[in-house]
């Protein structure tokens, strides 16, 4: 059973503006894989909102889609 992690939790993991890149995004019509972008806001339905570099924001589901954070 997978472990349910809090918006808080989210929150430290991921805060805001910290860069990430995406590995594979399940919808990645948009966004393609390698693309840029930082976190913009953590939403009450635990997934992210990322603004990625070819200019389009969009939501991210940690469940789902493959993100990684950039140091």
């Amino acid at each position: 059973m997978e472990k349910e992690i809090s918006i808080e939790e989210i929150k430290k993991e991921y805060p805001l503006y910290s860069p990430v890149i995406a590995n594979h995004l399940k919808d990645n019509s948009l966004v393609p894989d390698g693309t840029k972008g930082s976190v913009s806001d953590v939403l009450d339905n635990e997934d992210l909102k990322v603004s990625w570099v070819n200019g389009f924001t969009t939501e991210v589901n940690l469940k789902e889609d493959d993100l990684a954070k950039l140091s």
